[in-house]
């Protein structure tokens, strides 16, 4: 074999021409989904109880760039990126903005994620059920056991999703030699440059290119003991241990205009690993570090905190206190933590692997502070054995009056039921889509299990809606009119009755959660023959004489002789002259704070109209 050097695959026999790989384009191309998913792979990759991995980002000119391009056969790559940005091709727009921006910067942004404590890039060189193949060759290559975090082999795209070069190179340091050779087993270096059909002076190219030692067919493969080599590629791994490294080459957050700094990516990074990945943080199996170099791989390394608790702090909290046992019956008092069980059915498989199998996921929930705890309120976080944050379940009006809280549903081998937790954890698995953001049905769930795996998931969402109204209900103050201060500041005002339509008579409010919920008598004169509608209005004249607006209503709730529809439209019972309900403001929506705004209910006259 010589030295390292790039090798491009030829164009097709048959003429077909691919302007680019369709697996690039399956997410949004956002920071955020970049650390979800290659945090995701570090965690299915760790060797022992944690794995540990660091975010490093450069800034390369002049003399970086210098002694850097050399090293990555920038002169045997750079014609097939250039012959590949072509314009008119939505890859090629891409390309072209990462070329103009070397071209016309002098610079380029490289980031490298380094993994210590995981397994390495093993397995043969091409093939199936080979970590190294499904990363660095295959595609839709999976090879993940049946409770890891990726199910589709889509996740790595985005490793060349956000590198504006189109370009990724590995330093691998195996936790085993492969095949028991003791020469494969350090120091696996290799690249892939992920193109479209291109055409150079020599030839026609199909697109993809591999970079790596040049074996005796002329291909590009890995490269061992290669240690020295990737120093120069700042895939340097000394005394790391086994683990993989990963650069990628121009890298940028393609969701932005232009080229951010390092330091406004590490800071994404540093977010992204706080609100994704708290949960392996919190439990140890994740150690995140974030840092960047401005002027260049000799200079200062500036490190950004992955700060838990200024990012999650009300998660990090109820995670404490569920991991010392120091839980309360009930949400009480703000700060208060509290855990209760839910029910999960897996469906039977068809293969015959399990039966139905019941699954009790934990709900651990902490009543939030209404004044400042405003970030990720009222919401659930989404957890399953790897750690990871599948979605933060919004559930923001679960009843009038509801106190605000965070909660987190630990499933699977996340929970510490015992009972059905692989299970689960494979059935969960399999019921989130390639971005891994939500559980629901999935083309694979109904390959794999029996019908009702849909229903399931809907009644374990039904049984924690149904805890968390309980948990987080009002609690009476033994004062019905509430304190006299706020009388005074609640100043309902009603407008002049019209005759025979519905007008409101009968009006009363008070704080609950952090907003007013009022309680309205409509009244109007029935006919048999008809039915009314209306929609209530609350406007707000801050004290002073402010100005009068409009605000949200964000719940109409204990309705009597009506009913309302999706769209916040009540209608009433025509065999009745009045009915009554209760109404949510919107906080957020009042021009001050909810103590300091009087109130104006009214019915809309545009709905309250005639319907036969």
């Amino acid at each position: 074999m010589t030295g390292l050097s790039w090798r491009f695959r030829g164009g097709n026999p048959d003429g077909g021409r691919d302007f680019g790989n369709a697996n690039v384009w399956a997410f949004d191309p956002t920071l955020d989904v970049f650390t979800r998913e290659v945090c995701q792979n570090t965690l299915d990759v760790r060797h022992g109880p944690g794995v540990r991995v660091d975010f490093g980002l450069y800034t390369m000119r002049e003399a970086d760039l210098a002694s850097f391009l050399p090293a990555i056969g920038w002169s045997a790559l750079e014609p097939h990126l250039r012959a590949s940005a072509d314009p008119e091709q939505k890859f090629g727009r891409e390309l072209r903005q990462g070329l103009d921006h070397l071209d016309e910067q002098g610079e380029m942004v490289v980031l490298r994620i380094t993994e210590r404590d995981a397994k390495g890039l093993l397995g043969a060189e091409t093939g199936v059920n080979s970590n190294f193949a499904a990363l660095c060759r295959n595609n839709l290559d999976s090879n993940k056991g049946s409770t890891s975090g990726g199910t589709f082999g889509l996740g790595k795209a985005v490793l060349w999703r956000c590198s504006s070069l189109s370009t990724v190179l590995f330093h691998s340091d195996l936790v085993e030699p492969l095949e028991g050779d003791p020469a494969r087993q350090h120091g696996r270096v290799f690249g892939r440059c992920e193109l479209a059909w291109h055409e150079l002076d020599h030839g026609e190219f199909a697109g993809p290119g591999w970079f790596g030692a040049i074996d005796a067919d002329d291909q590009a493969v890995s490269a061992w003991n290669a240690g020295s080599q990737a120093t120069g590629m700042l895939l340097d791994r000394s005394g790391a241990g086994p683990g993989t490294s990963i650069l990628v080459i121009g890298f940028h957050d393609p969701s932005r205009e232009g080229q951010e700094s390092v330091e406004e990516m590490a800071v994404d990074l540093a977010d992204a690993l706080c609100k994704h990945f708290w949960p392996a943080i919190h439990a140890g199996t994740l150690t995140a570090t974030v840092g960047y170099w401005a002027e260049g791989a000799d200079g200062t390394r500036t490190d950004v905190p992955v700060d838990l608790a200024a990012g999650v702090g009300p998660f990090v909290a109820l995670a404490d206190r569920a991991r010392d046992d120091d839980l309360d019956e009930e949400l009480d008092e703000v700060g208060a933590v509290t855990r209760r069980l839910i029910d999960l059915t897996v469906p039977p498989r068809l293969d015959g692997e399990h039966d139905r199998v019941t699954h009790h996921p934990e709900l651990i929930v902490r009543r939030a502070d209404a004044k400042t705890d405003t970030d990720l309120v009222s919401r659930v976080a989404l957890v399953r054995g790897l750690g990871m944050v599948v979605d933060y379940w919004s559930l923001p009006n679960l009843r009038i009056g509801a106190r605000p809280f965070h909660a987190v549903l630990r499933c699977g081998e996340a929970s510490s039921d015992g009972e059905g937790c692989t299970e689960a954890e494979q059935f969960l698995r399999i019921a989130e889509p390639p971005a891994h953001d939500a559980w629901k049905v999935t083309p694979d769930m109904g390959a794999t299990y029996k019908p009702g795996g849909g229903a399931r998931l809907d009644e374990m969402r039904d049984h924690v809606r149904q805890v968390l109204r309980a948990l987080v209900a009002p609690r009476a103050t033994g004062d019905a009119d509430g304190p006299e201060e706020l009388k005074r500041l609640l100043t309902i005002k009603t407008p002049a009755a019209r005759k025979g339509e519905p007008h409101v008579t009968k009006t009363s409010g008070h704080l609950e959660g952090g907003s007013w919920s009022l309680s309205i008598t409509v009244t109007a004169m029935q006919r048999a023959e008809h039915v009314w509608q209306f929609e209530p209005v609350v406007q707000t004249a801050v004290e002073g004489g402010g100005a009068r607006t409009t605000v949200r209503v964000a719940a109409i709730d204990e309705l009597r002789h009506c009913e309302v529809d999706a769209d916040g439209l009540v209608r009433m019972n025509p065999a009745r002259r009045q009915c009554k309900l209760r109404l949510l403001v919107d906080a957020a929506s009042l021009p001050g704070r909810p103590e300091d705004v009087a109130l104006d209910v009214k019915v809309a006259s545009r709905k309250a109209v005639y319907q036969p």
